[in-house]
């Protein structure tokens, strides 16, 4: 049993804008399987995108009986923290209000990422779009509850947030890169990763939370809309009788696979 990887379509109709200008998706869903997207021809979008889930070549990673509750796991790293804070302070100097690692705060991140660093200069940008993706991360870590960081210093393409009790992950740095650019970033892991088994209950968790709009899909808030519904039927699959655990290797486990295949 696979995992699998929600990530943009690729192909032309994607990264092609003139040609994507003569198309849109009929029925827009965020993170969408491919093979049941349909496209026909208009021109009520300039850009068309739409997202699919595409199969990878590892194995189920190998599930643990929980024994005890993660306590210290969940502790945000000092240098996570120290990011964090940092994009705090510099989204109160410039935009007037302070973040309190609330969802309703996420309008003010985007208003500051989309304007403030979209235009920065490569430098600014290194700084700082990591500290936006730290302050992400811990807003969706806090309402996760059981999750934790993976964030090698210097290597923030291999940041991801980790869920414990079941299979879960993406990268919140890679997310802000979407967001400031209004545009994928390939390699940076900004999609939801999930198990292959979990297909179903995810595309039904999407599946009700409708379509997405063109201008939305870059959002913050759409994000993190996306991931509560999603997280939250793979938590209702949980066997309270037999819990499981998820470790740092079965994540790692699936990145090596992914980057071997």
């Amino acid at each position: 049993m696979g995992v699998w990887i929600l990530s943009p379509r690729p192909g032309s109709v994607t990264r092609n804008r003139a040609l994507a200008q003569s198309f849109t998706i009929v029925r827009k869903v965020l993170f969408a399987p491919i093979r049941t997207v349909s496209i026909a021809s208009t021109t009520s979008l300039t850009t068309a995108k739409s997202c699919a889930i595409i199969t990878s070549l590892v194995t189920d990673p190998g599930r643990r009986l929980a024994r005890f509750r993660y306590g210290p796991a969940l502790m945000i790293p000092t240098h996570v923290q120290d990011l964090a804070t940092a994009a705090i302070v510099s989204v109160k100097a410039t935009v007037g209000v302070e973040l309190d690692y609330t969802q309703d705060t996420l309008p003010i991140l985007q208003h500051y990422a989309t304007t403030e660093l979209k235009e920065s200069s490569d430098e600014t940008l290194a700084l700082m779009a990591p500290a936006v993706g730290a302050y992400f991360g811990e807003v969706v870590r806090r309402r996760l509850g059981e999750a934790r960081w993976h964030a090698p210093q210097g290597e923030n393409a291999l940041w991801r947030l980790e869920a414990i009790p079941f299979f879960f992950a993406f990268n919140p740095v890679g997310t802000t890169l979407e967001v400031i650019a209004q545009d994928d970033r390939p390699g940076w892991g900004a999609h939801l990763h999930i198990r292959k088994a979990d297909e179903e209950r995810v595309k039904s968790a999407l599946e009700a939370y409708g379509e997405v709009r063109e201008e939305d899909y870059y959002s913050f808030s759409v994000r993190f809309e996306t991931i509560e519904q999603v997280t939250e039927h793979l938590a209702r699959a949980i066997d309270p009788e037999k819990p499981v655990v998820y470790e740092s290797e079965d994540y790692q486990t699936f990145v090596e696979a992914q980057a071997d295949a």
